[in-house]
Formats: C-alpha cells, structure tokens, sequence
C-alpha cells in the first residue's frame, strides 16, 4: 500500500481534491481560456493540489494523457482515469506508463471503461478492470491505483458482485473513491463494510462541486444516483442542513438537505460532510482514518472552485 499519510489535523473536510475533464468543449468558459489557464487562475499555486482527470469514450484515453501531462508539469499532483477497454494492448499500456512516470505521475484511477474509438466496438486486450489493474501492477509496482465505490450499490450488478468485484481487486488498490451519493449513512455504512471486510485502500467521498442544482439533478439521473438522489433539494425543517440522526437511508423520511446553505441553489458539501463523520458507524478513529478525504467532482466548474474550497474548510476547526 501507498496510502498517503494525512498530515496533523487533517480530515474528511479538509483535504480535497477535483476531478476534471480534458478538452471540455461543452462547458468553455465564456472567455476560451484553456482547462490548464483556468485551473492556473482558481489555485495560483497548484503544489499540492490534486486533480483527477477522467477519460470520456468519445475523447479517448490519449487526450487524457496528453491532459494529464500538461497539468502535472505546471505543478499539479495529477491522477488520469485510465479505462481497460480503451487500451489496446499492453504495449500500449506499458506507453502510457513510461510517459505518466515521466511526468512525475505516480497515481492512477481504473475503470473498466468502453471501447476506443475506431475500434468497431472491440475491447482490445482489456475487457474488464481488474485485468487492467493486474497489468499496472506488474509493470509499475510503484504506481498507487484506485477504483469506483457505490455506496447505493450499481443499477447493473447485484451486491454480490460488487463484493466480489472489491475482493478481488482489494490486493492491488490503494484507494476507492465514491460515486456521488447524497446519504451519509450510506457512506459511512459503505466505509464500515469496506473495514469490515477486510479491504485496507483508503477512501474518498465524492461531492458534486459549485455546480447549481438544476443541473446536478440532471447529471444525477445521467450517472445512475441511487435513491438518495430524492434527497436534493429537500430542505430540512429545522434548516440546519444535513442531520446525521435525522435521516436513516432507507426510507427517505428525514430531514436531509438544505438546498440554501451554499448559494441558495447548491448542494450543501460541507454539511454533507460533517454528516458523514459525525455516523456512528465511523464513531472510532480507526473507521474514521479510512476517510482519505473529499473527491470534488467538479463538471468543469473551475471558476466556482475557490469560494468552493472557502465554503467547505472555512468553519472546520
């Protein structure tokens, strides 16, 4: 295991880190300015800041490279998404692992991804994570590798196979970062079972970023959020935001989520996260060292990013 130590005082709250999106054509900024200008501008001094870099079918997994490259020699500590099908082969794989240590890229997140493009719907060498994972492993023992946690469960497998999925994949990984979900007993319950099981990789809470509501609520639906999506925009009757006790997962009958607390029209992240820590099932310190810390999953909203961090780590003592 590579797991990060987590420096004095840190927590769930405080240390984040935002996962982008290469070649973002959709959502430019209204000035053109590159990705890497607009990462430059919301944190001027990029050491020590952590972005992932997902991979999208449509672009391929070289644009991510090529993307991932760019922001870790501007300083960035940089994590690209590398999917099994979208590898041709092992050489290829071995490629990309040469130009990402190069780079000084020393972590990497598997998913099992779709076929390249002009691959006429093949999966190349890879047709699942886990081979993929094996592969990184034996080439470059020295790279820290993640997967995808549902803490809902998947729409497509059952939990068995989740379990199984976890336990196979458990001896290679050092992190497991969560699919968005808006129940922190659901997270804490997944960080218990992970423990429970055995499975050592740390974990980070996936947080929608400073993106408005309207539009998380779409992308929930497009990204297969579980039932707690029923939570956005429920505001509590005391509007105190999330309320660790009032809100037991199973039946959506509590109060949840206090869709004013940040901007009056975004998700609650702090208040999410507090919740999160203060579950009972995360009540010892060693369920709570588990907690690596929040996965901002930012949709490319870049600009939003520093009163983003403000809001989140502001009250946090």
């Amino acid at each position: 295991m590579q797991r990060a130590a987590p420096q004095p005082g840190e927590t769930v709250l405080t240390r984040l880190r935002f996962e982008v999106i290469p070649g973002d054509e959709n959502h430019a900024s209204p000035t053109g300015a590159s990705l890497a200008d607009r990462l430059l501008r919301a944190f001027p001094a990029p050491t020590g800041v952590t972005l992932t870099v997902t991979s999208l079918p449509q672009h391929g997994v070289e644009r991510t490279l090529r993307s991932a490259v760019e922001l870790a020699g501007l300083g960035f500590r940089v994590v690209p998404h590398l999917p099994a099908r979208g590898i041709a082969d092992r050489a290829a794989l071995e490629d990309m692992v040469r130009r990402m240590l190069g780079a000084g890229i020393t972590e990497v997140f598997t998913v099992s991804g779709d076929a390249a493009p002009g691959s006429g719907g093949g999966t190349g060498a890879y047709s699942t994570s886990l081979e993929l994972i094996r592969d990184l492993a034996d080439i470059a023992p020295e790279l820290s590798i993640g997967i995808a946690g549902y803490p809902e469960g998947h729409p497509h497998f059952s939990d068995d196979h989740l379990l199984q999925h976890l336990r196979e994949r458990a001896p290679y990984i050092d992190t497991i970062v969560t699919q968005l979900c808006y129940s922190p007993q659901a997270v804490a319950r997944y960080a218990a079972m992970l423990r429970r099981i055995g499975v050592e990789a740390e974990l980070w809470v996936g947080v929608p970023g400073p993106i408005g509501l309207a539009r998380l609520e779409t992308l929930s639906d497009r990204l297969g959020v579980g039932r707690s999506k029923e939570l956005l925009g429920r505001t509590g009757a005391d509007g105190a935001g999330f309320d660790a006790a009032g809100f037991d997962g199973a039946g959506f009958d509590g109060a949840g989520f206090d869709a004013a607390r940040f901007d009056a029209a975004r998700f609650d992240a702090a208040g999410f996260l507090r919740a999160v820590e203060a579950q009972p099932e995360l009540a010892d310190a060693d369920a709570r060292d588990h907690l690596a810390g929040a996965h901002v999953y930012t949709f490319n909203e870049i600009e939003g990013l520093p009163a983003f961090v403000e809001a989140v780590t502001v009250n946090h003592a």
